[in-house]
């Protein structure tokens, strides 16, 4: 079935604002997620590194660390030895090879303020937009996401 060319420009131009809309919000994120983590005195880099780990109560290792943020190992290294003088995170030896080191949350480690301010930027990016909308923006950004990554 074909579709009216008025219909055809109307797509076209909304699939043309996709991306640049997807990417302008998240440059606007990470902007406010950066600011408000330099209270805290946590880069936006280190922060990602910190929210990889939640949940990893065994640690990881850092090289799946690194291929799980998309990032060379060696940056990675940096980070990690930053956070750890930090007490954000530690090293631990690998039950499985003895020469290798997993790395995860410390257990001295209260990430209390970080969940706040993350629980704060969320509620003020998705304030007054109803939660119909939100379920909508969730599958169609998976749905985006998932397209981009078939060949």
């Amino acid at each position: 079935m074909n579709m009216p060319r008025q219909h055809q420009r109307e797509l076209a131009n909304l699939r043309a604002w996709v991306l640049p809309a997807v990417a302008a919000a998240e440059r606007v994120a990470t902007a406010t997620l950066e600011q408000e983590l330099a209270a805290l005195g946590i880069t936006l880099a280190q922060f990602r590194v910190v929210g990889a780990l939640l949940g990893e109560t065994e640690g990881i290792s850092q090289r799946a660390l690194a291929a799980r943020l998309g990032i060379e190992a060696p940056t990675l290294s940096v980070t990690i030895t930053k956070l750890e003088s930090a007490g954000v995170v530690e090293r631990v030896a690998d039950p499985d090879d003895g020469r290798a080191w997993r790395v995860r949350i410390a257990g001295s480690s209260s990430l209390g303020d970080v969940m706040k301010i993350i629980r704060s930027v969320e509620s003020r990016a998705t304030r007054d937009i109803p939660l119909a909308d939100l379920e909508t923006t969730k599958r169609v950004l998976a749905q985006l996401k998932a397209n981009l990554e078939e060949p």
